[in-house]
This record gives structure tokens, C-alpha cells and sequence, in this order.
């Protein structure tokens, strides 16, 4: 994630620097003036999450411990009150709509 959101600022530091900054801005054409326009606003939002990464990244790597976010729990997510996770046997459920 963290590249990607450097490669995206990276790109527009050198576009900005290249000077397509005012030519992108084209009131005249409001096709690539959305296009820059949103493309901007892109590259403020990798930047502030990429700050958001850099500045909570020890809160982030301790949550990624114990199987979470990689899809493998440990059973016991969503479990309340002895609520068992083995589903009930067919026979053990109501018939509904029988007739």
C-alpha cells in the first residue's frame, strides 16, 4: 500500500515539476480539467494517508498478530454468551413450509 501511494506522489511531483501544473487546468476543456482536477485531489489524499500509515504504523503491525486480517481466525471471532459456531444438524432445525 505504502508503495503505491509513493509512486503516486512521486508521480505528480514530477509532473508538477515538468510545469503541466497550469496546463492541466484548462477551464476551456472540462473533460482534462476534471481528469487534473481529480487526479490532484488523488495525490493530497496518498499523501495524507500516507502520513496517517507512517505516524500509526506500530498500532497497525501489532493488530496484524494472531491471525487477524489474513482471513485465518482462531474460531472465536463473533462468538457471545457460549454461543457455539458448529452449525446445528439438519435434523436439529424446524421444517418450515412443509406441506
Amino acid at each position: 500500500m505504502l508503495a503505491f501511494l509513493i509512486a503516486e506522489i512521486g508521480f505528480y511531483l514530477v509532473h508538477n515539476a515538468s510545469g503541466s501544473f497550469a496546463r492541466d487546468l484548462k477551464f476551456s476543456d472540462p473533460i482534462l480539467f476534471t481528469a487534473s482536477v481529480l487526479g490532484y485531489l488523488s495525490t493530497l489524499t496518498a499523501i495524507a494517508f500516507g502520513v496517517y500509515l507512517l505516524r500509526h504504523r506500530a498500532q497497525l503491525v501489532d493488530g496484524r498478530g494472531a491471525g487477524a486480517g489474513d482471513g485465518a481466525g482462531t474460531g472465536g471471532e463473533g462468538q457471545h454468551d457460549g454461543e457455539s459456531t458448529t452449525p446445528a444438524p439438519p435434523s436439529a432445525m424446524p421444517l418450515t413450509g412443509a406441506g
